[in-house]
């Protein structure tokens, strides 16, 4: 007898014991037989098919993009169910909220579902964006009911539901599966209803390693699309049966997993992003402004009166700060090292302030140009230990060290662009 294949499954719920359970019994007698283990999430089953400890696994769409990710697009999709082809994510909200399209949610809240379900909290914010909602201007509300299950239970979109109905939300996220369940019950009828649909995607699929046996692969999904309606082990009581498939059309959740950092919620008014970028703009040109005028002869004296910092006065201006330093050995260092070679430190320190400045204002790798900037600035205070000034010079340095986290290149900038993020 042929060796079982090892099936993953997530146990979202009690049901799925029996229906994993008809579904080996299917397989007893087939070409390619199978056993099946079940998780408490998707993350453990992935790294099971990554370990080769798993053959098969009945992965979500955002499973599926892990996988991908995780073999550099080597893994293979076997087979879905008819229903997760065209799956689609419908915006619900009560018949006299004004409610008509997507840009109407701008100024509004919008419900979403556990911060790793595409259906209810990754993909919304991704279409809705494609549609020209200024998401910054669109309050979002988390419900992170079911963590780890990819909102395979429902129970996030439930909860986005009911806080439409207590008027605590606007509008809420739900996948096309619960909303049918819900209208097929009856349940939400003249309370709410659908105002927007999504473009069509793929949801759960069957997927495996490349490096799979082709034979048992092929064979065992032979059997599985061989498996029909009126077969006492249906797939799941509520769907259809299964279908071949080539890969998923998953690029469009491959962008928004990219632009998605799911925890909490989005600020309120929507304009921090957009004020993050502006402060690391301005950062980068002060720094970049500088540099070049260590570099540049003559750009360092500005109409008006005002002027940059140059060569020689960022020499006189250390040659001051270091004079009674406390620090001997950081004294030594600038008159005996840093200003007798000046004319090579000096054009140093340009170079790293115009390459700070640049990564700034283009906003890449921003979070080095902003450790940079941060950096020169801390030595600036330093060399200055016994000078008056307590805080003027943490008010530069500070907010740079906070852009160090603050994934600022992401709005505006290339870091953004290039993570698959539409700048602004």
């Amino acid at each position: 007898m042929p060796t079982p294949l090892v099936v993953g499954a997530v146990a979202y719920s009690p049901k799925v014991v029996p229906i994993w359970e008809g579904i080996r019994d299917y397989f007893r007698d087939a070409p390619q037989p199978m056993d099946f283990v079940l998780f408490s999430n998707y993350e453990r089953q992935v790294q099971y098919v990554l370990d080769g400890a798993v053959d098969v696994a009945w992965n979500t769409n955002l499973a599926w993009v892990r996988l991908v990710r995780e073999t550099a697009g080597t893994c293979v999709a076997l087979a879905m169910r008819d229903t997760d082809v065209g799956y689609r994510t419908l915006l619900v909200a009560r018949p006299e909220s004004g409610l008509a399209g997507p840009r109407d949610l701008e100024g509004r809240r919008l419900a979403l579902g556990s911060r790793d379900s595409a259906q209810a909290a990754i993909l919304p914010p991704h279409f809705l964006e494609r549609e020209g909602v200024d998401l910054g201007r669109v309050t979002t509300i988390r419900f992170d009911s079911d963590v780890g299950k990819h909102g395979d239970t429902g129970t996030s979109e439930l909860d986005a539901m009911e806080a439409v109905l207590a008027r605590r939300a606007d509008a809420a996220a739900v996948g096309v599966s619960t909303w049918e369940a819900l209208t097929l019950a009856e349940r939400l009828t003249g309370h709410l209803e659908p105002f927007w649909w999504s473009p069509p995607y793929c949801h759960c699929n069957f997927s495996a390693l490349g490096g799979l046996d082709e034979g048992r692969r092929e064979a065992w999904t032979a059997h599985l699309l061989a498996m029909d309606w009126d077969d006492r082990a249906p797939a799941d009581p509520r769907d259809g049966g299964a279908a071949p498939v080539g890969p998923p059309r998953a690029r469009g959740l491959r962008r928004a997993v990219r632009g998605h950092r799911g925890a909490g919620r989005r600020a309120a008014g929507g304009g921090m992003t957009g004020a993050i970028a502006v402060l690391r703009i301005f950062f980068g040109a002060v720094f970049l402004s500088n540099g070049l005028a260590k570099l540049v002869p003559g750009i360092a004296h500005l109409p008006g009166g005002y002027y940059l910092i140059d060569g020689e006065t960022a020499k006189r201006i250390l040659e001051h700060n270091a004079r009674s330093h406390p620090v001997q050995l950081y004294h030594d260092l600038v008159f005996n090292v840093f200003l007798p070679n000046w004319n090579v430190v000096g054009p140093a320190v340009g170079v790293t302030e115009t390459v700070a400045g640049a990564l700034l204002v283009l906003g890449l790798f921003t979070w080095a140009g902003a450790l940079l900037a941060a950096a020169l600035s801390l030595h600036v205070q330093f060399s200055d230990a016994t000078g008056p000034w307590l805080y003027e010079y943490a008010v530069e340095w500070v907010p740079l060290l906070c852009l160090v986290f603050m994934r600022a290149g992401r709005t505006f900038g290339i870091d953004g662009l290039r993570r698959g993020a539409r700048p602004g």
